[in-house]
């Protein structure tokens, strides 16, 4: 609904790249399901997905207005799901940030805006990164409590089967 806002022509090329998504999404999903990508490059789909992503809400905002595009809060909406959800280890962090990030940047830095917008979408894009390692390193920690807690208690179940069986076989043997 938001484009529709726009001239047609922009409407048009917003729509062209918005089908995009479907051959690249399923791409993707091919790419993925090949089992030496499962195995040894899980994290390649991942990245080209960034990458995909970062250009096409660059190319968005580039065609809705720039700076003053109500596309640039899908960016941060993007890089918020990306660092939340994906279980990336610091390097992959700040790399997936960069695919998302460096194409709009780059793109905003070329249209010269003023000064002030631009710091201000830098520092925007900074806080999102910022946010999502923080929440993504929270969460990752979490879950690792949560596997060590269930790990003990598995061994505490089955330290106390061993006992469990030690003893009945122990008062088999004294009722012979």
């Amino acid at each position: 609904l938001v484009d529709l806002q726009f001239p047609w022509h922009v409407v048009l090329s917003l729509l062209r790249v918005r089908l995009l998504a479907i051959p690249v999404g399923l791409g993707l999903l091919a790419l993925y399901s090949r089992p030496e990508i499962r195995s040894k490059h899980y994290l390649l789909p991942a990245y080209l997905m960034c990458g995909y992503l970062g250009g096409y809400l660059t190319y968005l905002v580039a065609q809705a207005g720039g700076e003053v595009s109500p596309y640039y809060f899908g960016l941060n909406l993007v890089a918020v799901a990306v660092f939340t959800f994906l279980p990336w280890r610091r390097f992959h962090l700040f790399a997936a940030g960069a695919l998302l990030f460096v194409p709009y940047l780059i793109a905003m830095w070329r249209t010269d805006p003023p000064v002030a917008i631009l710091i201000s979408h830098v520092a925007f894009c900074l806080s999102t990164v910022g946010i999502g390692v923080v929440t993504n390193f929270s969460t990752r920690r979490l879950r690792e409590l949560e596997v060590s807690s269930r790990v003990r208690l598995m061994s505490t179940i089955a330290d106390k089967d061993r006992v469990i069986e030690q003893k009945t076989l122990e008062g088999a043997h004294l009722e012979r």
